[in-house]
């Protein structure tokens, strides 16, 4: 986690606010299926699911949680405003 303050408003990153994003389907290798247990050699695709940062603020108080990504995008937008 990291701090910052900005003009009496503490902001906190936190790398661990992500959300489940578009799952897809990954073909299974021949080692995979064959020699993984559970024992299912038949079963030739995987579903993944990754994990993708939250856009999600948590705030309290004076304090704002979020993601890195997301403050990055507060602060492009704060200087884009500013001219």
């Amino acid at each position: 986690m990291f701090n910052q303050s900005f003009g009496g408003i503490k902001i906190i990153e936190d790398i661990n606010m992500v959300v489940p994003g578009e799952p897809y389907e990954k073909q299974r290798t021949f080692k995979e299926r064959w020699f993984t247990l559970p024992w299912r050699p038949f079963k030739k695709t995987k579903t993944i699911v990754p994990m993708v940062p939250s856009k999600e603020i948590i705030c309290w108080e004076n304090n704002f949680v979020m993601h890195p990504t997301a403050k990055e995008a507060i602060l492009q937008e704060m200087a884009r405003a500013r001219g």
